[in-house]
């Protein structure tokens, strides 16, 4: 007599959650652009060379830096939104 194995997936179906885009602006030049970083290695070697693209192509005047292990402390996300015109939350391994 032969055996059934039943085979059970345990995954829930996805939630799709439709969300509007923050609104960007037309370009960078004389903007402020906030680096948020985890803190990983490789994240740290492009940071650098984002920077650079920004400013010398983008017109880029300034940067802000924060650091966070998970989510950001809410003082932190209130100073990148009243100084930032536009953020990269950078996660790297």
């Amino acid at each position: 007599m032969a055996q059934i194995i039943q085979i059970l997936d345990p995954r829930a179906e996805p939630k799709t959650v439709r969300k509007r885009l923050a609104p960007r602006p037309d370009d960078l030049k004389g903007k402020v652009v906030g680096l948020l970083t985890n803190e990983w290695w490789s994240f740290g070697v492009a940071e650098k060379r984002f920077e650079e693209i920004l400013r010398d192509r983008y017109g880029v005047t300034e940067f802000v830096r924060g650091k966070k292990h998970g989510a950001a402390p809410p003082e932190m996300m209130e100073e990148f939104v009243s100084r930032c015109d536009v953020v990269i939350n950078g996660m790297g391994n």
